[in-house]
């Protein structure tokens, strides 16, 4: 009787200690995530955007009080806004979208460090194990790849491999860049415009004046096709 008394005192007492850990650990979520939204304290009443800036130096005015929105953080800068202007914001805010004129700068200085290069393609085998039932077995497998160092290639496949070898094909990569425009559409309503996929952001600056945080990507040209007297293209090759 003595042991089952001790028992049942350690399992009240266990049950209370799970009690415990549960309540601490409910309390850290609740902190967390009221953390995670915390709001200023701006106590301005008429309809305002707040600046509002990233690590990597973009802008921009969000009609918010969030201390963090999106990897952007809050500032107590602001500009006033009308009512239609506030309802602007408030889609700008929703698609994520960044004013070029206010960054301009910093979106020049990108592209200009966005040099295009060529890659040089190649060939390799490489040790792969390959099943047949319950039984598997190593062999090897020929596989092609684009590299823009093909003195470090051995590097980059790092492993089990053989018979390296240049195929004399190149590419051209490519930086092109993805801007937008919001228009009001015949319900009434705001709505994204997709612009053109350009060489350089200025060439359609007036026309779409905003981009996403993520606005620029890669293509591959035939570096034999491009004229580069007449092209857009005025960047220095790399490695050419």
């Amino acid at each position: 009787m003595k042991n089952f008394k001790l028992n049942i005192e350690n399992s009240q007492f266990l049950k209370k200690m799970n009690y415990i850990i549960i309540a601490s650990g409910m309390a850290t979520i609740i902190l967390g995530v009221s953390n995670f939204n915390a709001k200023s304290d701006c106590t301005i009443e008429e309809n305002h955007a707040h600046l509002y800036t990233n690590d990597e130096g973009f802008i921009r005015y969000i009609n918010d009080e969030h201390l963090k929105l999106n990897g952007f953080k809050y500032q107590d800068t602001y500009i006033k806004l009308t009512e239609e202007e506030n309802d602007l914001y408030t889609f700008l805010k929703k698609k994520k979208l960044i004013s070029i004129e206010d960054n301009l700068d910093l979106i020049l200085a990108i592209q200009e460090s966005n040099q295009d290069y060529l890659e040089y393609e190649y060939t390799y085998k490489k040790r792969v194990t390959r099943s047949t039932g319950k039984s598997s077995y190593r062999t090897w497998r020929t596989r092609t790849d684009w590299t823009p160092n093909p003195d470090n290639v051995e590097n980059e496949i790092a492993g089990r491999w053989k018979d390296l070898s240049f195929t004399g094909n190149t590419r051209l990569v490519h930086y092109v860049y993805q801007t937008y425009n919001v228009i009001i559409n015949d319900k009434g309503k705001y709505e994204l415009i997709d612009g053109p996929v350009v060489d350089d952001i200025r060439e359609c600056l007036e026309e779409y004046p905003y981009i996403k945080e993520k606005f620029y990507t890669t293509i591959y040209l035939d570096p034999k096709t491009i004229n580069y007297e007449e092209s857009s293209i005025k960047r220095q090759l790399v490695n050419s």
